[in-house]
């Protein structure tokens, strides 16, 4: 169990090991710490005799950039720093994305960690039934998890290892797709995916199907997680971009915890609901990615 802690200490004493982004730095006008990186940059990448002096680059001038001036301190400050992001044009972009990934957490996440319990409830009934019918009949003989947590069987297994599976599938996708076409497409192609998985388990009876209905659920909202967030880091200007993407991954987690509760308070009283709410959500990403902006990088609108 202890071992589950060393990737988030490695990941803690290389984050405090990587400098700071010259362009942040340029964003809140400290140039100095700018030319100080990227001349740090320069000799780790091309040598310590060289210097940006010897590339001809004597010193980096900042754009017009957000200054914050305030002498306020502590929370107060930081309320200061942050306040932009509410503020037009910025306000758009960062309520959409940051709804879109509350609905995303709660069905990647929120509904995944009770998928394979649903299922196993499922495969000990023997029967050709709908999910919720599985469900419902399990509930009714009051079969429960019997193993032990220590001493899991491979056939219990299989739904977590389905998913996994699938989830790295469709980050595969979604890498090809954006290849060949833009964010906006991908994200309504993924909730499209989710919304009809969600619709398959109302009435498909097969097991294999139940399994497809479940992952189709699911996986194209886990995975669209970080295309979003993309989409929001592009929207939002250098400075105000940690805090925004935080802001937003942090409503995404309370989403995770909303939909977890949510399943497990109306799973047993009306699992049909439970899983259309799902599919409900799955449909306002679609209307919520349907209003974001276009993307004028390309000089045409190309949507996002």
């Amino acid at each position: 169990m202890w071992l589950q802690l060393v990737p988030g200490i490695v990941s803690c004493i290389i984050f405090t090991c990587t400098p700071e982004s010259p362009k942040y730095y340029l964003s809140v006008g400290k140039p100095d710490k700018a030319y100080a990186v990227l001349e740090k940059c320069c000799r780790s990448s091309k040598g310590k005799d060289v210097t940006l002096k010897s590339l001809g680059i004597d010193s980096l001038r900042p754009p017009e950039t957000y200054a914050l001036e305030t002498t306020k301190t502590g929370c107060a400050r930081v309320w200061e720093e942050t306040k932009p992001i509410f503020t037009p044009p910025i306000l758009k972009p960062m309520m959409l994305i940051t709804v879109t990934l509350f609905l995303l957490f709660a069905t990647g996440f929120g509904l995944t960690v009770w998928i394979p319990r649903a299922l196993k409830w499922g495969n000990d009934i023997h029967k050709e039934l709908i999910l919720c019918d599985m469900i419902d009949e399990a509930h009714a003989k009051n079969i429960t998890f019997t193993e032990s947590p220590c001493h899991l069987s491979m056939r219990t297994l299989h739904a977590s290892i389905y998913l996994g599976a699938c989830a790295i599938l469709f980050s595969v996708l979604i890498t090809v797709l954006f290849v060949w076409t833009h964010r906006k497409i991908i994200l309504l192609l993924m909730a499209s995916l989710s919304v009809a998985g969600g619709l398959m388990l109302n009435f498909v009876k097969i097991h294999e199907l139940v399994i497809v209905g479940c992952v189709f659920l699911t996986v194209p909202a886990l995975s669209s997680i970080r295309l979003a967030l993309s989409v929001l880091i592009d929207a939002i200007p250098t400075h105000l971009r940690s805090k925004a993407v935080s802001l937003a991954t942090m409503f995404g987690r309370v989403g995770v915890l909303v939909a977890s509760m949510y399943v497990g308070y109306t799973l047993s009283w009306n699992c049909f609901v439970t899983f259309n709410m799902f599919v409900v959500f799955m449909t306002g990403v679609i209307l919520l990615v349907s209003l974001l902006p276009f993307d004028g990088r390309t000089g045409s609108r190309t949507a996002l």
